[in-house]
C-alpha cells in the first residue's frame, strides 16, 4: 500500500467558501422569523418554538447553527443573542439591520435570474402577485422524502 504523505492542509477556508449558501440562509431564516426578537433573555428552543408556532426539533436546528455561527450564545442547552447580535438584529434595536439583509438576500436571487423555490403554496402565491408572471406547484424526491414545492418564475 502507498504511504501518502503528511499535509499541513488548512481547509477551512475552502469549507467557508462551500459552507457560504448554508450559513447564509440559517441568518435569512432566523431573520423571517424574528428569532433574534425572543433571544434578548435566554430561551429554551421549546420555548421558542412555541412562539414562533414551529417544530421543536427544527428550531433546535436553526438555534444551533446560529450559535456556530456565533450569533447567539448557547449554554445548558438555552440560547440568547450575543451583544452584537442583539444590536444588529432585535427588531427593537435603532440599529437594527435585519431588513436590509433579507432585503440583500431577495435581490441576489432576482438578479441572478434564477426560479424561486418555496415549500409555501401562500409564499409562491405572495410572489405572483408582486410581480412573477407564474406559479406551479411540483413534487419532488428527495433521499428522505417527498416533497410539495410551489415554484414562481419572473
Amino acid at each position: 500500500m502507498k504511504q501518502l504523505p503528511d499535509l499541513d492542509l488548512q481547509l477551512h477556508a475552502l469549507f467557508d467558501i462551500i459552507n457560504g449558501r448554508t450559513k447564509t440562509q440559517l441568518l435569512l431564516t432566523a431573520i423571517e422569523l424574528n428569532i433574534f426578537d425572543f433571544l434578548s433573555t435566554s430561551q429554551s428552543a421549546e420555548s421558542v418554538a412555541a412562539e414562533l408556532g414551529t417544530h421543536p426539533m427544527g428550531t433546535r436546528f436553526l438555534l444551533d447553527g446560529l450559535a456556530a455561527l456565533d450569533l447567539v450564545d448557547k449554554e445548558d442547552g438555552r440560547y440568547r443573542n450575543r451583544p452584537g447580535t442583539q444590536m444588529a438584529l432585535h427588531r427593537q434595536s435603532p440599529a437594527y439591520v435585519g431588513r436590509m439583509f433579507s432585503m440583500m438576500g431577495s435581490m441576489a436571487w432576482m438578479l441572478s435570474g434564477q426560479d424561486l423555490m418555496f415549500d409555501s403554496g401562500e409564499v409562491a402565491e405572495t410572489m405572483k402577485r408582486v410581480g412573477f408572471s407564474s406559479m406551479e406547484s411540483s413534487v419532488v424526491g428527495t433521499p428522505m422524502m417527498l416533497m410539495e414545492l410551489d415554484i414562481a418564475r419572473k
